[in-house]
């Protein structure tokens, strides 16, 4: 599976909050901020957590 790191990149620098992706995902603030903050790379999220990112992406975007 190829998940693409760029869609979850451009989430993280959109102007969703946190506490949207959070309740739209149900993946933690705490990670989002930690992602945000650049104290967790995307490349060491698990394939399960960058999926759900990358899925969260193409929804917003295509909906």
């Amino acid at each position: 599976m190829i998940i693409d790191t760029d869609k979850i990149a451009e989430l993280l620098k959109s102007h969703i909050s946190q506490y949207k992706i959070h309740k739209d995902t149900g993946f933690s603030q705490g990670s989002l901020s930690d992602l945000r903050h650049g104290k967790t790379k995307i490349e060491d999220l698990t394939v399960k957590n960058a999926t759900k990112l990358a899925k969260y992406y193409d929804e917003i975007h295509h909906a």
